[in-house]
């Protein structure tokens, strides 16, 4: 993404010595106070340095850094173009507008330095966002994980419409995707991930995080930790990972499958669903062993609402299964 104005971030960052910029952009300097930035409608080069700064981008694909101090900046009213904001140093706010924009919570071509507790908004368009510090490492002007180090602050990234990627800290985040198909990866921490109405991909890590899937058809991983996997109204697949793990599910919740369900360790939950269960002998009444996508399992039917299809398990296993309902 951000093909027009990847290298601009790097460009800028040598700036600082130089103080030239490329032809085609229009190089806006700030100061180490609190300044007040405001771009036109070409593809503009912004540097803040120290101070609580607030700056909008203004038209075109435009690079900021936003430098130290508590930062708001905004891509832009109406703008559709490819951004790349990196807040830099401290809690900065960052807003994406309608094109396809990278927001990067700390620092811009160093790994070194405070990320801050951020919060981003991508906006329409397929955007990058990412709570830490980004090094262009292998020249290519595209975002990459493994260029990528997860900041050490808690933040709050909300991808907005569009096919967002949204990376967090290694501490407890708040991720939420929006309209599109969107992957979420949170770092270690206690997160908590909302996949949002598209096919989403929702990532937990170390921590006990807590993921909602939404209207879609979703994916959601646990990873370590004792984590709590909530199936949304699409038709969901949930992987607990290492830990006590609850899976639980409410009304309209679609065809589910829970892949990895440990009868010694992890709850299905059905409490917030009213699907007419007074007794196990009820839940009982309602599952069967079926074969799903050449899987065996155990399949649990909630009527109207769909299902639940939990993977290896067979009828006697069910005395085993802890249940809330």
């Amino acid at each position: 993404m951000n093909e027009n104005n990847g290298g601009a971030i790097a460009t800028l960052a040598a700036d600082l010595t130089t103080q030239t910029v490329a032809a085609n952009f229009v190089y806006i300097p700030g100061s180490s106070s609190a300044d007040f930035i405001k771009g036109g409608a070409e593809d503009n080069e912004i540097l803040a340095l120290s101070g609580n700064d607030t700056i909008i981008a203004g038209g075109g694909n435009d690079s900021v850094l936003a430098g130290s101090g508590n930062d708001i900046v905004y891509a832009g009213k109406d703008d559709a173009g490819n951004d790349i904001i990196a807040g830099g140093a401290d809690d900065d706010i960052l807003y994406g507008g309608a094109g396809d924009d990278f927001l990067i919570g700390g620092n811009a071509q160093t790994w070194s330095g405070d990320t801050g507790h951020d919060t981003l908004y991508g906006g329409a368009g397929d955007d990058r966002l990412l709570a830490g510090h980004w090094i262009d490492q292998n020249g290519n002007d595209q975002f990459d994980v493994n260029e990528a180090k997860q900041g050490d602050m808690a933040s709050t990234l909300w991808g907005g419409a569009g096919n967002d990627r949204l990376l967090g800290s290694t501490k407890s985040d708040l991720l939420g995707g929006g309209s599109g198909n969107d992957t979420l990866s949170a770092g270690d921490g206690d997160d908590t991930l909302y996949a949002g109405s598209g096919n989403d991909l929702a990532i937990g890590a170390a921590g006990d995080d807590t993921i909602f899937g939404g209207a879609g058809t979703d994916s959601l991983d646990g990873g370590a930790g004792d984590d709590v996997l909530w199936g949304g109204a699409g038709d969901d697949q949930l992987l607990g990972g290492d830990g006590a793990d609850r899976f639980a599910f409410g009304n309209n919740v679609g065809d589910d499958t829970v892949t990895d369900f440990d009868t010694d360790t992890d709850t299905l939950d059905l409490r917030s669903g009213d699907f007419g269960f007074d007794s196990l002998d009820d839940i009982l009444a309602a599952s069967g062993e079926a074969v799903v996508n050449g899987q065996e399992g155990l399949m649990i039917d909630l009527g109207a609402d769909g299902s639940i299809f939990l993977v290896g398990l067979s009828l006697d296993d069910f005395g085993d299964i802890t249940l809330l309902f």
